[in-house]
Formats: structure tokens, C-alpha cells, sequence
């Protein structure tokens, strides 16, 4: 590591096409999955890196912005002192071979999990306080698409690295998920914050379909639990809040489809809460907007349990974060509302 001129070694990997993460995630070996692990990390961290650099000066001298620049910094130097490399070629043969390396790795992933976990408030408050994007909305949504995509990314695999190590060869990804048992998760969670908040719960009927050309009728689909669960909570809540604020006794009404011959999970979430008005309307996708007044902000990320508001609504990541949670695979999120009616929410879940 002292022999690497590290900023040059990050220019390099920042340009460097990530592996397959589709393919990282279905390797059941642990010896090639850590490696895997390893390139895919060393290229996502450096490509932040790199990214961040380009940021004014001023900017990433905010407290907030500097905390996520060390965390960044930190996880790069720790995988590459562990791969004590030379230089560039040195940095590519090398490869983890045996039971002890790996042990090593996976505690340096323990170590990533952690050091990014807090991350997200951290941007919201340095991008605000900063003003890096000041009048240049579309640069900062970007940057932030990008940035979370990966730093979701670089959190997948590292997980899913360690639960193969920890004897679960399937990793993260669950070959058999059962849809309805995530779908019950969801609508608890989003009970339980909506029986806080307003001492109530919104009725929710279940309509299901599957196409399979075998007559299969189980409800099973290839993917990642916590993702479709982030997704499922960011929208029922949202429903929920909106059908309760505005004394709708309908139903929230889900229609769940199953294409087998496709691969493909759908998820339409109909709720009659009066819909989006027209002026919010075009700012549902921008990072950091919520129709919620109190100053400390949270989402399902982290709940506040000292603010009922900030539980059942959100810091305003809430839905961008959920439609980069649809398209990392392939999938998709779209909302369609009628003010004065409702909402439907169209999620779409493309399987590993």
C-alpha cells in the first residue's frame, strides 16, 4: 500500500467496467465470489472516490460531506492494505485462495457495513447545508442517483459475500422468496407505524395472479427480500398516511402478479387518500422533498420514534431510494394519480 500512488491507483479503477452483479450474486463457490467481491468493491469505491473529487472544494469541506469522504477513504484503504499490492498489475492477480484470506476479507466487509451505514443522512445534510448544486436541480439528482445506486451495490455484495461465508452458499438473494410472507412483513411494519401515529390501520385487500404455463400456483420468486420490502414499506406507507389524513374508508387495494414465464414481479398498491396535488406532483422524484414540516426528518431507514410524523412520512429519500431499489435488476416504479381521488403505484421486480 505505501508503494501505490493511491490517487492514480483510484483514477484508474474509477474507469474500470463493474462485474456482473447478477453473476457475483449466483456464484455459490466462496473462493471466486470473494474475489469477485473484492474487484466489484475496489472499482465502486474508487468510482465514488473519483466522483467526489470532482465536487467543489468548498463543498466537501462541510462536516457531513467530509464524513462520508473519510468513510470512503477508510474503506479503500483497508481492502487495499489487505491486498498488500505493488502496484496496479500486483493489485489485479491477486487473489484470496484459502480459508484464513477469507476470514480476513470477511471481517474487512464487517468493517464496510459499518462504516457506511449512517451514510444517507449524512449526504442529505452536506448536499443541503453545502449548496454544492445551488439552482442545478437536475445535476444533483444525478449525482445522487448514481452515488446511492452504487453505494446500494457496494452494501449487496458485501453482504451477500458474507453470508456465504457464514454457510448460506445461496447468499442474500432467496431462489424461493415467498412473495405474500414479504408482502404480511410490509403491511405489519406499516400498521404498526400507522397505530402509532393515529391510532388506527387502513384495511388492505390482496388480489393475487400468476402466469405459469405448469399450473404452478406457489407464489415463489428469485430475489431480495429487503429490497422488495423497502420498496412495499416507502409506497404502503405513503397509502396508508394518505388514506387515513384523508378519511377514506376504501380499501387499499393490492394487485400482486406473478409471471413465471417472464421472471417478472408486479405489484399495483390503489389507494382512494385523494391523490398527489397538482403542485407536488412534478417534485415526487426529487431527493429531500416531503410534504412533512418538522425539521428532524427520518424515514425506514432509521426510524426517529421521538417525531409520530417523521415515522409514517419520511426525510424525502424515501421514494427515489425505491425506484433505484426497482431498476437495479432491471425493474421500475411509476405513480399515477387523480387529485381529488388516488393513487396507484406500478412496482416492478425483474428476477436474478
Amino acid at each position: 500500500m505505501q508503494r501505490l500512488q493511491t490517487h492514480k491507483l483510484i483514477q484508474r479503477l474509477a474507469t474500470n467496467a463493474l462485474p456482473s452483479t447478477r453473476k457475483t450474486l449466483l456464484t455459490t463457490s466462496i473462493y471466486p465470489s470473494a474475489n469477485q467481491t473484492l474487484e466489484t468493491l475496489l472499482i465502486l469505491i474508487s468510482k465514488r472516490l473519483e466522483s467526489m473529487s470532482k465536487l467543489p472544494y468548498i463543498g466537501m469541506m462541510n462536516v457531513n460531506m467530509a464524513k462520508i469522504w473519510t468513510s470512503y477513504i477508510s474503506s479503500c484503504q483497508d481492502l487495499l492494505n489487505y491486498t498488500n499490492a505493488g502496484d496496479y498489475q500486483d493489485l489485479m492477480h491477486f487473489q484470496i485462495g484459502n480459508d484464513l484470506q477469507n476470514k480476513q476479507f470477511v471481517s474487512i466487509l464487517e468493517k464496510l457495513l459499518i462504516d457506511h451505514a449512517d451514510n444517507i443522512p449524512f449526504l442529505r445534510d452536506g448536499l443541503t447545508e453545502s449548496e454544492i448544486f445551488k439552482n442545478d436541480e437536475s445535476k444533483e439528482r444525478e449525482f445522487l442517483n448514481l452515488h446511492l445506486k452504487e453505494r446500494i451495490l457496494m452494501r449487496l455484495i458485501a453482504s451477500d459475500h458474507i453470508e456465504k461465508s457464514n454457510g448460506n452458499l445461496t447468499g442474500v438473494a432467496d431462489r424461493n422468496l415467498d412473495v405474500l410472507d414479504v408482502l404480511h412483513k410490509s403491511i405489519d411494519f406499516v400498521d404498526s407505524m400507522t397505530l402509532m401515529k393515529y391510532y388506527e390501520k387502513v384495511k388492505i385487500d390482496i388480489e393475487t395472479r400468476i402466469v405459469d404455463n405448469n399450473g404452478d400456483d406457489k407464489l415463489v420468486f428469485p430475489y431480495i427480500s429487503t429490497h422488495i420490502e423497502y420498496v412495499l414499506n416507502e409506497i404502503l406507507k405513503n397509502s396508508a398516511r394518505a388514506t387515513i389524513e384523508n378519511n377514506s374508508s376504501e380499501p387499499i387495494k393490492i394487485l400482486v402478479i406473478l409471471n413465471k414465464l417472464e421472471k417478472t414481479l408486479q405489484f399495483r398498491v390503489s389507494d382512494s387518500g385523494g391523490g398527489v396535488p397538482p403542485h407536488i406532483l412534478p417534485h415526487l422524484w426529487d431527493y429531500a422533498f416531503t410534504t412533512v414540516n418538522e425539521t428532524s426528518k427520518s424515514d425506514t431507514l432509521g426510524l426517529d420514534t421521538g417525531v409520530h410524523d417523521n415515522i409514517v412520512a419520511g426525510m424525502g429519500y424515501g421514494l427515489p431510494l425505491s425506484l433505484i431499489y426497482t431498476k437495479i435488476f432491471g425493474g421500475d416504479l411509476n405513480l399515477r394519480s387523480v387529485w381529488g381521488k388516488g393513487t396507484d403505484a406500478y412496482i416492478l421486480f425483474k428476477g436474478i
